[in-house]
């Protein structure tokens, strides 16, 4: 018989367990990512992921994987004994909505009942619909002592603010000075960085916690994130996401760390049912492609055929270059060859070229003069800058959020935009997650990639019906930069259907403002406000 320790991970003895289970589990639990960390040198394999610990006696597995491991022990005839006394839940039955006075979506209600009744598992739900809200509700419908865990402090502080809304308490934050172990039915947030850098003085708060919440839960196969659902015994579990899937292909292990999809509602049911925007997608040629200074350049060396790597193009064509190997002369008539784009000199450039920040902040000019609210998305904070100054000379000022902007500031500029005394803001990828600016109806994308969950996070920033019918305008940069806009066109195709796409080929800046043009007239036939002074 296996005797089956569960807490905030599941242990057993491996010599009570027949060792073709064992290998079974290993396997289960052994990962390939489809690419190497980033900054791994050129031509890195990427090195297999073990979401388990083992040695000689016992095995140490995520919690999430119980349902799975279970199914194996069961199949090959073990005997099983569980043993969850270490399993942390403080509170009786739980409460109704009604009694807590909180009134929901009748979708949001779906997803409570699935999580509550599940235990451990993810909800995912796209931008706009309500995870917060949602999730924030389970906890206080269950009563228990919890812990929410984010890994930004815009996300925390939506937790906080919907934590008092929801039941008027103000959640106070994991930190030195509040590290003692929580009273029933208190709920404390965190970043996941400071429980990383409280190391053992955190256990206290995580120990105590009979519920926990992993906000953006994707992260969760990164070891900080891993390190907090093993030092956390909680009965109940809970990640939340709008996209799980992850470049690195890891996303599947979503569901033996935390546990299985219990809740999922697509974009387009929302659009269906009333409570999204569905939007409309204009991709805009920004004339930009790499050129030769983007490329690693080679020469054979004709005498020992080694491949050299040219640092400067142009001085070989006039003067050549010796070989580093054999010292011989490679004269400048042998053929060169380029390499692998350089990709981040690449993206550098581009965000800083004056035509693409040109087109970038006449968009945002004219979609502020029809009375929309403006985000624009940068892949470099230099890029963010160049904008902003783009737009000043233009007349518009706009709000700015970087990781080089002070938070408080950063949550100023955030509070001006929701409460309509700005209505331009220039962000980087710290708006790909947990941005709350319901008011956004017109979205810049100026940020490569072909991540069809980021590109999705993107978009779903501007569909909730707090302003016009949302509009997305692509910036498409030319050369090997249009593969990656295929692969969002298609996840756009996918997500909201091949209608919401005015073209799958780039359209000329003109065209583009003449499409802003005639939505403009369409919002004044709806009745809508066209201008706000």
């Amino acid at each position: 018989m296996a005797q089956v320790q569960v807490g905030s991970v599941i242990e057993f003895d491996v010599r009570s367990v027949p060792s073709s289970v064992i290998r079974e589990i290993r396997a289960h639990l052994t990962f390939i990512p489809k690419r190497p960390p980033f900054g791994s040198r050129r031509g890195t394999q990427p090195e297999p992921v073990l979401f388990y610990r083992m040695d000689r006696s016992r095995i140490v597995i995520p919690r999430g994987a119980l349902t799975a491991v279970r199914r194996m022990l069961e199949a090959a005839g073990v005997q099983i004994q569980f043993e969850a006394g270490s399993v942390v839940s403080n509170a009786g039955p739980t409460r109704s909505l009604d009694s807590l006075g909180i009134q929901l979506r009748p979708y949001q209600m779906e997803a409570i009942d699935s999580i509550i009744g599940g235990v451990q598992g993810v909800v995912v739900m796209p931008c706009g619909g309500g995870k917060t809200t949602t999730a924030a509700s389970a906890v206080l419908r269950t009563g228990e002592a919890a812990v929410v865990v984010a890994h930004t402090r815009d996300i925390l502080d939506q937790w906080i603010e919907t934590f008092e809304r929801l039941s008027g308490v103000r959640p106070s934050e994991v930190g030195h000075g509040n590290l003692s172990a929580l009273s029933p039915g208190e709920v404390r947030v965190a970043m996941v960085q400071t429980v990383d850098r409280l190391g053992r003085l955190a256990d206290s708060v995580l120990g105590s916690a009979g519920a926990l919440v992993l906000d953006e839960c994707h992260h969760t196969p990164a070891s900080t994130w891993m390190d907090v659902l093993a030092r956390c015994p909680a009965r109940y579990r809970w990640g939340l996401t709008a996209t799980p899937e992850r470049s690195d292909g890891l996303g599947v292990a979503l569901d033996h760390l935390i546990g299985p999809v219990r809740f999922r509602i697509a974009t387009r049911v929302l659009i269906d049912r009333g409570y999204l925007l569905s939007p409309t997608i204009v991709p805009v040629d920004s004339g930009w492609q790499p050129t030769s200074v983007h490329y690693p350049w080679f020469v054979r060396c004709v005498r020992c055929g080694k491949n050299q790597r040219l640092e400067d193009l142009a001085a070989f064509e006039s003067l050549g270059v010796r070989c580093s190997r054999c010292r011989s002369s490679i004269p400048s008539s042998e053929q060169t060859s380029p390499g692998k784009l350089l990709y981040s000199r690449a993206v550098n450039d581009l965000s800083l070229d004056p035509t693409r920040v040109a087109i970038v902040a006449r968009l945002a000019r004219l979609g502020k003069s029809f009375g929309r609210t403006v985000l624009i998305l940068m892949a470099r904070k230099d890029g963010c800058s160049a904008v902003r100054d783009a737009l000043r000379s233009l007349g518009v000022s706009c709000e700015v959020a970087t990781s080089d902007v002070r938070k408080a500031d950063r949550r100023s500029s955030l509070d001006l935009i929701r409460s309509g005394e700005a209505s331009v803001i220039v962000a980087t990828q710290l708006a790909d997650e947990g941005l709350d600016l319901p008011s956004v109806d017109l979205v810049i994308n100026a940020s490569p990639g072909r991540s069809s969950g980021r590109a999705k996070q993107r978009v779903g920033r501007a569909l909730r019906k707090s302003g016009l019918d949302p509009i997305v305008f692509e910036v498409v940069d030319r050369g090997e930069f249009e593969g990656q806009w295929r692969a969002r066109c298609a996840a756009y195709s996918t997500e909201y259907g091949s209608r919401t796409l005015v073209s799958a080929d780039p359209l000329s800046f003109d065209r583009a403002r003449s499409f802003l043009l005639s939505a403009r007239a369409c919002d004044k036939r709806k009745g809508r406000p066209a201008l706000r002074f």
